[in-house]
């Protein structure tokens, strides 16, 4: 009888009919099934989903606080386009964010969180290097799942540096991260990658940990800018000036901390 209770506490509270549209509407978005700029009009989406508008108004309401979709006046709902500056500063937040979560994580984990972390990096590479070779329908799918491993793998780094405020502020930033890979295309990450940072924050340097985050994150940055382009109202020459802003401000932090 105890038993029963037991499993009958432990069981998850029903989802909402909200929960469960901006669960599918967010998959949708982070499979690049819905594009940037498309609209997302909220009595088809009912449709397809089976619900009423109620439910899908809430879903793309909190979409919109999360910066995946974005609402105007009789224009309606849409994907979100970033701007210049969004892309810029999800990667300066980024670099931030996560490197003060390797450095915690290299001054507090456990070996076994490290062997798993390196395990998860091993995962992250493989699973790109099978999509790379993919094509059709079969690419789109592997390198979904290379998204949603690659998601775990940054997102638990942040859960293992042991400050939930700091883990939260990374999963936010990695869906808009994840957003800008979807336009990427072809332009996968090289052999290893991820591998390469596992080594460096598995170690017991904070400050190589840093820089190594640093460098990983700004990958990129230049190849985003140039596939979001078209859908992108900004002045292309511009473009070299950000980039190279960018990595003015990553070199003068890099080179005014402590040497490792």
């Amino acid at each position: 009888m105890r038993s029963a209770s037991r499993n009958r506490k432990a069981k998850a509270p029903p989802q909402s009919l909200a929960e469960m549209a901006y669960e599918k509407i967010r998959t949708r978005i982070l499979r690049g099934e819905f594009g940037l700029g498309e609209s997302l009009p909220r009595r088809q989406l009912a449709l397809e989903l089976g619900l009423s508008i109620q439910p899908v108004t809430e879903a793309l309401q909190r979409l919109e606080a999360e910066g995946l979709v974005e609402s105007e006046p009789r224009v309606g709902t849409r994907v979100r386009i970033p701007s210049i500056e969004d892309i810029r500063g999800t990667v300066v937040l980024r670099a931030a964010l996560e490197s003060q979560a390797a450095r915690l994580f290299v001054m507090t984990a456990t070996n076994a969180r490290r062997e798993e972390i390196r395990r998860l990096a091993s995962e992250v590479d493989e699973q790109w290097r099978l999509a790379a070779f993919a094509t059709g329908q079969e690419r789109r799918d592997l390198t979904y799942r290379a998204q949603e491993l690659h998601h775990q793998f940054h997102l638990r780094l942040a859960e293992y540096a042991g400050c939930d405020a700091l883990r939260k502020a990374i999963e936010l930033n990695l869906t808009s991260v994840w957003i800008h890979h979807l336009f990427l295309g072809d332009l996968l990450p090289p052999p290893g990658f991820h591998d390469r940072l596992a080594e460096a924050v598995v170690g017991q340097d904070p400050m190589a940990a840093d820089e190594a985050v640093r460098e990983h994150v700004q990958h990129g940055l230049d190849r985003t800018m140039e596939r979001l382009s078209p859908y992108l109202k900004w002045d292309q020459s511009r473009l070299p000036q950000l980039s190279a802003r960018s990595r003015g401000i990553e070199s003068s932090e890099r080179g005014s901390g402590p040497k490792s």
